[in-house]
């Protein structure tokens, strides 16, 4: 019972995000597009310590895959907390033309992602618009769950980068990211809904018999 409303909790958060991610944007004087939070968002990750070519993104293992890179690509730190599960340590952040320099701690990883345009208008002619837009919404805290992406072994396979929150990442770390008091606030709410139905049905059938 209690994995059922976990799931059915994280369903209706993953509707709501998915929603607002993927709508929740301002456009800027220059036509780019604005997002004020990455939750929700699910990246493209096309290869590990790969080279930026144009319109794709990968995640490097080292801070000297950054000399592979296009100098103009929005990227950001993350560190690992659990198996396919990483922490933002830095913000997104534009290149702009200038590669920095970055030192990386163990289980360290630079997520690299690239677009020639943050333009929705462009989006024939640059489809990676909307990750490099939403990538510079990424901020130092924000989650991160990897999915067919071992950064181990250096395979990705039509990877996928999805920014959860931090409820999210507590369930998949350490399987009951709810505390306990609140599985019992949720027995209470429905105990409560499920005496309001029978007295509401039972008082129907008592006036149906009279």
């Amino acid at each position: 019972m209690k994995k059922l409303i976990a799931l059915t909790l994280a369903a209706i958060l993953c509707v709501a995000f998915g929603v607002s991610a993927s709508a929740d944007y301002s456009i800027a004087e220059n036509g780019d597009a604005v997002y004020e939070t990455a939750v929700g968002y699910t990246f493209t990750i096309n290869d590990i310590n790969g080279k930026i070519e144009g319109e794709d993104a990968t995640i490097l293992t080292s801070a000297s895959g950054l000399n592979n890179c296009s100098p103009w690509v929005v990227w950001f730190v993350a560190e690992k907390r659990s198996d396919n599960v990483y922490e933002a340590v830095t913000n997104g952040t534009w290149m702009e033309g200038t590669k920095p320099k970055v030192t990386l701690n163990n289980d360290q990883i630079i997520v690299v992602i690239h677009s020639a345009s943050s333009n929705p208008d462009t989006a024939e002619y640059y489809p990676n618009w909307e990750d490099r837009a939403v990538a510079l919404a990424i901020k130092a805290g924000d989650w991160l769950k990897l999915e067919s992406i071992d950064i181990a072994s250096e395979t990705c396979d039509n990877g996928k980068m999805t920014v959860i929150t931090k409820e999210e990442a507590d369930e998949l770390i350490t399987g009951d990211g709810i505390d306990s008091w609140v599985w019992i606030v949720i027995g209470v709410a429905i105990a409560a809904i499920a005496i309001v139905v029978f007295v509401v049905i039972k008082g129907k059938k008592k006036q149906t018999a009279e």
